[in-house]
């Protein structure tokens, strides 16, 4: 491919660059169906091959597919209610740098905190930064890492306000190729899928780290 072409295809691509921040919420998921989505995961990465789990209610399938997706695996349903069940399948995410998602027992992260900042045609943008409430009180490790603390996050609107502008913000354009940057993104995209289900809605697919699916 010519110098040319390389600028023709960069032409339309908008790179954002992503970065958020989580609180720890322990309750909500945690029993058998947290340990049958641990041994999966575990048994994905060890042989490669997908794994169904067992049907679940709603609420639990969303927190399975956030715990999936942050541990760096891809995830599908499969099934009508009442019947529907998540499968945990192999994929292009990088595994992540925070483990605890994995190591502790019962709970997920939500989202404190989101920042993106796009950059067209070697042009940076304005950022966009937002502090989120989770409705849960700070952890003593993000409190004392990121200087989270719950009078802040009280004041700030919870995810369901700011859900439209995100997905305006990671939607790309009629012919335009969104590419996501930043540090560990494969586990910020894992975490803000199970805050899209939440609320009902849903990412588009989305490409990162040399035009990778995550």
């Amino acid at each position: 491919m010519s110098d040319r072409d390389l600028g023709l295809l960069w032409r339309d691509v908008r790179l954002a660059v992503l970065d958020i921040e989580t609180v720890w919420d322990p309750g909500g998921f945690g029993g058998s169906a947290r340990d049958e989505t641990d041994r999966a995961i575990e048994a994905v990465r060890a042989t490669g091959q997908p794994v169904r789990l067992a049907p679940q209610p709603r609420k639990v399938r969303w927190q399975q597919h956030a715990t999936i997706e942050a541990a760096g695996l891809t995830s599908m349903s499969h099934g009508q209610e009442p019947d529907r069940a998540v499968e945990v399948r192999s994929g292009s995410a990088v595994a992540p740098v925070r483990t605890a998602i994995s190591t502790q027992v019962g709970g997920e992260f939500r989202v404190a905190s989101v920042a993106i900042c796009d950059c067209v045609r070697g042009k940076v943008g304005a950022p966009w930064h937002t502090l989120v409430n989770p409705g849960v009180p700070v952890d003593p490790e993000t409190g004392k890492r990121h200087k989270l603390t719950d009078a802040q996050l009280a004041v700030s609107p919870p995810f369901a306000a700011i859900a439209d502008h995100l997905l305006r913000r990671l939607t790309p354009a009629e012919g335009e190729l969104l590419v996501l940057a930043g540090h560990n993104v494969g586990y910020d995209v894992g975490v803000l899928r199970g805050e899209m289900r939440r609320v009902g809605k849903a990412l588009p697919d989305l490409w990162w780290h040399g035009l990778r699916a995550c």
